[in-house]
């Protein structure tokens, strides 16, 4: 941030839109193995795909903008395929998701700008928790919430004829941190 106003940012590297690739494209054919449709993603949040980048993790990667007041201030890639990231040899495996050097995800709630224009805000983990729950949903981009997020999430959902709600994973119910957002 400089003077309190967001700082946009650019692009990894040379990034295309879902809806601009071609129909056989492997980041069409993931989104579409996981039931979602490329070219909705493309143009409602921007879900684009970098072939290249200085950042190793950034290429050959979904790339997904987080806009605050209108500005990308930051992204997060996601590697296009399903490993067993809990499995035993997690460790040798990619990293599934990697966000932008720099961007700390707690200053902010990803996707505010779309989910504060509804009645009811919705916490929940991921990107793809989003894109099925719909606009109204705010990823965390992981399992916790920081004070920052709360309080922005319980000024704008937490009023009258507003609501909140929380939807992470269902192992994480019993998380120390889960339980501190709750109560």
């Amino acid at each position: 941030k400089v003077s309190g106003q967001a700082v946009e940012v650019n692009w990894p590297g040379p990034c295309m839109r879902l809806d601009k690739l071609v129909k056989d494209h492997k980041a069409r054919r993931y989104v579409e193995s996981r039931k979602f449709d490329p070219d909705k993603l493309g143009k409602v949040y921007g879900v684009s795909y970098c072939a290249d980048s200085i950042h190793y993790l950034a290429s050959n990667r979904l790339v997904i903008p987080i806009y605050l007041g209108g500005k990308m201030v930051a992204w997060q890639t996601r590697y296009i395929g399903e490993l067993d990231w809990k499995g035993p040899r997690k460790k040798e495996l990619p990293t599934k998701y990697w966000t932008m050097p720099g961007a700390n995800k707690g200053n902010y709630l990803v996707n505010f700008d779309k989910a504060k224009n509804y009645r009811t805000g919705v916490i929940v983990e991921g990107w793809f928790d989003v894109f099925g729950l719909g606009p109204m949903a705010m990823p965390v981009l992981g399992s916790s919430v920081s004070d920052r997020q709360i309080k922005q999430f319980a000024s704008t959902f937490g009023v009258e004829g507003r609501s909140g709600v929380l939807l992470l994973d269902p192992e994480e119910f019993k998380s120390r941190l889960t339980r501190r957002i709750v109560t």
